[in-house]
Order: C-alpha cells, then structure tokens, then sequence
C-alpha cells in the first residue's frame, strides 16, 4: 500500500534524526510534529535521553532502545537501515511544520465555529502559531563564560579580501546599512560585498527592485572583470569568453549564493532566513528596504521603521548578519550625504549597527570610471572616509586609500 504524505516525510525525517546527532539536537524537531504514536515516541525518548547525557559525541543507542516499548524497539532498528539522503532534511522537516501548522490552524477554526470567538481573535491565535515555528533561543551562561566576557570581542564577518570596510567592521548579528542616492550605485556595491562573502558564507540576497536576470549578469561582469554591456550583447573575445566562463564556474562551484525574489514582506523574509540559518551563519542581503510590504501601516515611514525593526529581531532570532540597501532623500543632489538624508525613517539610523554612505564624487551618471567616498557615517567603532574608484562597466569597486 503506498504510504500517504506524512507517514513519508514522518519516516524519513525520523530516519535522518537517529542517524545523526546534530539533526536529533535540533530545537525543530519535536515529538508534535509528528502524528503517528510511534514517531513521538521515538523522538521523545531521544531527546529525553540526550538531556540526562548532556554533552555527548555520538547518539546513546545503548541507553535509548531499553527505554522504548517492546513493540517499537524493533521499529526503531529498522528505521535506522531505511535509505535516504541527508540534503533532504531540511525541506521535510519544514514540510512536517507546515502540516501541524495546518493541523493546528484546522483545529482553532472549529474552535472558534463552536465558541464565540471573533474574527480579530482568531486571527491573533493563527499568528501566534507561525511564530512558535520561529527558532528562539535560550542561553544559560556559565560561571566561567561570564568571566571571560571582558576578554572577548564580538565575533566581526571575514572578509576574503579585506577591502571594503576599512573603517566598518560589521559584526555579526546586526543590521549593516548601505546607502546611496538613485543610480549612484547601492546595488553595485552590495553586491561587491556578495562576491567577497559568498566563498565562506551562506548569501541571500533578497532582490525586490531588478530582475535575476540583471542581478546574476552583475556578478559575472564583476567577477569576470568583462564589461557588462559585452555580456548582454553576447560581443565577447576569446580571452573575454574564458575570463567568463570561469566565472561562471567560480558561480556555481565556489560561490554559496542564493538569489531570491519574490518575497516583499517581512514575514516571508524571515521564514526563509529561519529556514537557511539552520545550515550555518548567513549573510542577508535585502535591495531594497523601501520595497518590503508591510500592511497595516499608513505610510511609507511607518513601514519602513517596522521593517528595521523586524530586521533587527531577525539577526538576534536567527544565525544571521543582515546588510539593509536603503535610499537617500533626493534633496541637495550633488552634495556629499549625511544621516539625516536617509529615507523615509529616523528608525534606519538608530537601529542600524553600520551606516555606509556612498557618494559619487565625479557626479557624472554618463561616466564608465567614477572617484567615490564610502562615508562610514555610523559605526560602533571608528568613523572615516574611504576613497575607491567604481568601474561602472564592470560593477568593480577598487579601494585607493583613506582620509582620516
């Protein structure tokens, strides 16, 4: 008989779990998720187990078979040999979270026909079961971690080649802002620093404004070190083909970077940074802030002040490091920029960790080679200006010096 949707991801996540330490540690993974009694029981006792050992390098077996029922001991042997990969864990696991979501959802409806329960309540209660499927995280410091604490510094992004934060020095777990006027280059830069993190760190880049299409040829112009105008004229030479070929290697092959659109509100936003966070640290990259949906809010300050401080709840929920592309008031064009030229909200300013501010020296749009400063305008650190020059034709920032 062939097994319905739930007893297949039931099985296989229960398979990849005892199997595996790290993924039988996951906050995730709980005994609810699961609808068949056995899989509960499973699960329950393996965590159960692991709590009394504490720390342990490898799963207890000897200690958690005893402790299950007779009739699912065998079971739990079997299961151990059942084939499956463990790249799928992810996407089954959120699979299993999104059926008791709807299990759950399923049941306060019918709560809510039989009870006299208004439409706003209900509505409260759905809300408050996507959040429970947040991770949240819960830190006991130790005696000895609290001494240590002053001879610690927070932890700051490496970057590969070191060469776009001379004075930012971006920690993680913050909100890292890049702004710019229009058409001065927020996007390039940016994705600059997607090129430089993307060998030792899981990116996403959320794209709210271009197509994939434009974002992708950016890159490979920017790592090919070919004009951009060539790529999207197909007008390469033999030596500009492999320059570009082997980007495009470099791409797929060296790079972890995961281009993604379609998602203009915050709470789908988090969802797949919740999702991905579980794979490792990784760095966000949302263009641009004035993009995200938020309903419920009467104008475009509000929004966006909502949207910074949802960012910022983001990086202390999850393991990540956002870096929010925000737009400058169009006001003194021309004129170097300053705090009070961000957009929209004095909320980017106070809840951001780093403000960089680009401007274009050379105030040239037509021009292919531009002199920039990189205004360091907010850091909880050292503040200063950075001079680069942008190739505009291949999206290339280079650094030149500073001015202290």
């Amino acid at each position: 008989m062939e097994k319905s949707k739930q007893e297949f991801l039931e099985q296989n996540v229960i398979s990849m779990a005892i199997t595996n330490l790290e993924k039988l540690k996951d906050p995730n993974l709980k005994p609810d998720l699961f609808v068949t009694p056995v899989h509960q029981e499973i699960i329950k006792v393996c965590k159960d187990v692991l709590h009394e050992k504490g720390n342990v390098s490898s799963i207890p077996y000897d200690d958690i078979i005893p402790k299950l029922l007779e009739s699912s001991q065998d079971y739990f042997l079997k299961i151990m040999d059942q084939a499956f990969q463990y790249g799928d864990y992810d996407n089954y696991l959120s699979q299993l979270r999104e059926q008791k979501a709807i299990r759950d959802i399923h049941r306060l409806s019918k709560e809510a026909l039989q009870e006299d329960t208004t439409l706003d309540e209900l509505k409260t209660k759905i809300a408050k079961i996507e959040d429970s499927n947040y991770t949240s995280k819960l830190k006991k410091w130790t005696f000895d971690e609290l001494c240590t604490i002053p001879r610690k510094s927070e932890e700051s992004l490496i970057f590969e080649r070191d060469k776009y934060m001379q004075y930012v020095r971006p920690k993680k777990h913050t909100v890292n802002v890049i702004g710019a006027r229009t058409g001065v280059g927020k996007t390039a830069y940016a994705l600059n620093l997607v090129n430089d993190l993307g060998e030792r760190y899981k990116v996403l880049y959320f794209n709210l404004e271009m197509t994939n299409i434009e974002i992708i040829r950016r890159l490979l112009a920017l790592q090919s070190n070919v004009d951009i105008n060539k790529i999207e004229n197909n007008d390469l030479t033999k030596e500009e083909n492999t320059r570009y070929v082997d980007a495009c290697w470099r791409y797929v092959n060296r790079l972890n970077i995961a281009i993604i659109d379609g998602s203009k509100s915050i709470d789908s936003i988090r969802r797949i940074i919740a999702k991905e966070s579980r794979k490792g640290h990784c760095v966000v990259f949302v263009d641009h802030i004035g993009y995200i949906k938020n309903k419920g809010f009467n104008n475009t300050r509000e929004s966006v002040q909502h949207t910074m401080i949802e960012l910022n709840n983001i990086t202390k929920d999850f393991d990540c490091t956002v870096f929010a592309v925000s737009q400058l008031n169009r006001g003194a064009e021309g004129e170097q920029p300053q705090l009070k030229d961000l957009k929209d909200s004095g909320e980017v300013e106070q809840t951001a960790h780093s403000i960089t501010l680009l401007y274009d020296e050379t105030n040239n749009r037509a021009s292919q080679n531009s002199k920039y400063k990189l205004i360091c305008a907010k850091n909880r650190g050292r503040l200063g200006i950075s001079d680069v020059l942008f190739h505009k034709a291949k999206q290339c920032f280079i650094y030149e010096g500073a001015n202290k």
